[in-house]
């Protein structure tokens, strides 16, 4: 079992998941600065019958966006998808999980400096259960 590990000084770590429900996905992060203090939680539903990268992938999407509008810079995005991680280090592919890894590596742009790492579903846990609780939300808010 992996355990989260706290960024480098003057970084904040943006942990990054999905959850996929029957006809819907959730989205969750949850942001840690460098000493480990809760910096904020981001959670949403969206609806549509998502594959689990193509939700992965969203959620990233999400968490880029959210984290662009807070003018964050020097970010660690984490995420428990291999497949998602070394697709953000690439060119997209042409699939739809390529354009919204495109929508992702356009954002990733907007953000000083920033790195998408893997991590271990242990060490992701927090984002899981934030993506996990908005299968009992009843509308597409945050």
């Amino acid at each position: 079992m992996r355990k989260w590990e706290k960024p480098n000084e003057g970084w904040i770590k943006v942990n990054v998941d999905a959850a996929v429900f029957q006809d819907s996905i959730g989205c969750g992060a949850v942001i840690r600065d460098a000493q480990g203090v809760f910096m904020g939680a981001f959670c949403k539903k969206v609806e549509g019958a998502w594959r689990p990268r193509e939700a992965e992938a969203i959620a990233l999407k999400e968490a880029l966006s959210w984290i662009a509008e807070l003018g964050y810079g020097s970010c660690v995005f984490e995420t428990d998808s291999k497949e998602l991680m070394q697709a953000c280090k690439k060119a997209p592919g042409e699939s739809h999980f390529g354009t919204i890894v495109g929508d992702c590596l356009h954002l990733l742009k907007h953000i000083n400096q920033v790195l998408v790492q893997f991590a271990f579903r242990s060490a992701n846990s927090v984002a899981h259960e934030l993506a996990r609780a908005t299968h009992s939300m009843s509308d597409k808010g945050e």
